[in-house]
């Protein structure tokens, strides 16, 4: 699947996963393709790339650089490669991000932005159900016996049944709502900002026992430090919440970008919890 390309001065970018769906034990490969008209020396990519992405995680990363002649100029194409494996099942994110470079040898900085990509991931595959027949090794045994040992196997595979069901986290539910409250509310700070203050509300319920939709804002953050939240992570947490509550309930008007540079910042956190 092809994202559209982007243009910075000569430099194009264009972006590429191989599957927009896969299951939750496969892996994902998502290239990253810049071209230019000239040398490899023409320009200069010290920065890493530090690929912001939710449901996924990365497991490799690779780079290559080739050039051929064009007429009378070279063209140059660099490749960055990914492989990504699921962290979790529904829909995985991988958001924009600046790739940054200079020109060679003047030195001049420039900038580029990719786009966002969605990857559905499959729920885990349950366990294959064990045989309906064993119970005729046991038909030797005496019938009481055999009573004894059906209620044990039965026992036994509600208890497989029941601990074969992935355990989520609250936090891993937070970041898969954060996704999907993203995508839903695009580039609509309002929407955004509802849909956070019910996540995160959510969140604190299950994960600190604290109620935040009777907490005032300036009593907040203490309630957080008091249930052994780090102090810098309570400042953060309750200021988004405030600033959440009160976009809710207010017009609101954002800068270019600014849903995703906020989506961004709070799953970074959320993400090293």
């Amino acid at each position: 699947m092809l994202a559209p390309t982007a243009h910075a001065g000569a430099i194009a970018v264009s972006q590429s996963v191989d599957k927009s769906s896969i299951a939750y034990t496969d892996s994902l490969l998502f290239d990253i393709t810049l071209r230019w008209e000239g040398s490899q020396a023409a320009y200069r990519f010290d920065k890493p790339l530090n690929l912001p992405v939710s449901g996924l995680k990365v497991k490799g990363f690779s780079s290559s650089i080739s050039s051929s002649p064009m007429g009378e100029t070279e063209q140059t194409t660099k490749k960055f490669r990914f492989v990504l494996e699921p962290v979790s099942a529904g829909t995985a994110v991988i958001e924009p991000f600046a790739i940054e470079y200079l020109s060679w040898p003047d030195s001049i900085p420039g900038k580029l932005m990719t786009e966002v990509i969605t990857v559905s991931i499959a729920a885990p595959e349950p366990p294959a159900p064990e045989s309906k027949y064993r119970w005729i090794l046991w038909l030797a045994v005496p019938l009481g016996l055999l009573v004894a040992v059906g209620v044990l196997v039965h026992v036994f595979r509600g208890k497989s049944r029941r601990s074969s069901q992935p355990v989520r986290t609250a936090r891993e539910i937070f970041l898969e709502r954060l996704a999907e409250v993203r995508l839903e509310a695009g580039d609509d700070l309002k929407k955004f900002q509802t849909g956070l203050y019910k996540i995160m509300v959510a969140f604190l319920r299950e994960q600190h026992n604290l109620d935040a939709a009777d907490i005032p804002d300036n009593e907040l953050g203490e309630r957080l430090l008091a249930a052994g939240v780090d102090s810098a992570v309570a400042d953060r947490i309750s200021g988004w919440l405030s600033r959440a509550r009160r976009d809710k309930f207010s017009p609101v008007s954002a800068a270019p970008g600014e849903t995703v540079r906020l989506e961004t910042e709070i799953r970074q956190l959320f993400e090293n919890l």
